[in-house]
């Protein structure tokens, strides 16, 4: 009798497990940290990191609800910004795409890609997780950029509607920023300095660089430098952030466009907003986040022309001598990415570009 009891009450167990694996995995429609707060909106295939399997400590543990703070509050702050100045909606996104949206099938993500925020590296992860290159594949960065631009997935590819609401709705989209005078300033180091080591840096200063030195210099200094452009090419910083803010040129270039018009933070609901001031904590917690970290590494950021433009004190020694009216008009320029990014506005009359 007690055997046939036992028996009895096992059946009922397979019935259910047997049922639960038929039905598969369930996840929810939300995430949310143990504060209640909805980190990574409807992408399901976020879980939490913090199990016993891979965070055992209280330590990582900790830093893990960190950095799901610290998103809360970019986000949070992107979304009162974008409220309060009633800008554009999911319906323009629909209509106008950006080209700058890269989608990643496999692991349900969308990325807009911003010149000079570490693009290259991002695009070449990209690259591997898509099989289109190997681990070990070795590419310039201007053949990375121009095959990724050819192979890689957009959202402005998609023609049905339905595959359209799929990525806006479950996709996790995420973007890297930068204090808008480090990405300036960076653009600079880069491609205009006349020392930089940029193997296409020739045709950048041949071209826009004389034509910069061409608006805001005499004619006669204009000509020195244009007899011998390869020895006597000496573009000031000052002069690009001149032209750059210029308000009756306003000129267009990816690289220095503002992060708003590439992205169109008000008509994508990013829910992940990465940094280059924290760009090695960001891309760790969203690798590990999105289970990237689990088949892939982060490549090298060799690739991305770093320039090292983002520290305080180098921004400031470059930023000493420009005219507060440049630097006024600089700012007005980039004041949305200022305020939806949370950089504080800086200070021009103590030439303190990054405020204490």
């Amino acid at each position: 009798m007690e055997y046939r009891s036992r028996k009895l009450l096992v059946i009922p167990c397979i019935l259910v497990l047997g049922l639960v694996a038929l039905n598969g995995p369930r996840y929810p429609t939300s995430f949310s940290n143990e504060s209640g707060k909805v980190i990574f909106g409807k992408y399901p295939a976020l879980k939490s990191v913090g199990t016993n399997t891979e965070m055992e400590t209280s330590h990582q543990h900790a830093w893990i609800k960190e950095q799901e703070d610290i998103q809360y509050q970019r986000v949070e702050l992107l979304k009162k910004g974008c409220i309060s100045k009633q800008y554009e909606s999911h319906e323009f996104l629909r209509i106008h795409p950006p080209p700058s949206l890269f989608i990643v099938p496999s692991h349900r993500m969308m990325y807009c890609a911003v010149p000079k925020i570490a693009s290259s590296s991002w695009k070449h992860l990209f690259l591997i997780v898509g099989r289109y290159v190997g681990v070990n594949s070795k590419l310039n960065q201007n053949k990375l950029n121009t095959y990724a631009s050819k192979v890689l997935p957009r959202f402005s590819h998609l023609k049905n509607k339905t595959e359209k609401e799929d990525v806006i709705e479950l996709y996790l989209k995420f973007l890297f920023v930068r204090h808008p005078f480090s990405r300036v300033l960076s653009v600079f180091k880069n491609k205009l300095d006349p020392n930089t080591k940029f193997e296409r840096a020739s045709h950048w200063q041949r071209h826009l660089g004389m034509s910069i030195i061409k608006r805001y210099r005499k004619l006669d200094d204009y000509k020195k430098v244009a007899r011998n452009v390869k020895k006597n090419y000496d573009l000031k910083f000052e002069e690009f952030v001149k032209y750059v803010g210029d308000p009756k040129l306003k000129p267009r270039n990816g690289h220095w466009n503002e992060v708003y018009g590439t992205c169109r933070p008000c008509a994508v609901s990013y829910n992940f907003i990465g940094k280059i001031e924290t760009m090695t904590t960001d891309v760790e917690y969203l690798m590990k986040k999105t289970k990237l970290a689990d088949d892939y590494k982060f490549p090298s950021m060799s690739l991305s022309s770093p320039t090292n433009s983002s520290g305080k004190k180098t921004m400031e020694s470059y930023y000493q001598n420009i005219p507060v009216q440049d630097l006024q008009n600089l700012y007005r320029r980039y004041t949305l990415d200022f305020k939806l990014f949370g950089y504080p506005k800086p200070d021009f009359v103590n030439g303190k570009i990054v405020p204490d």
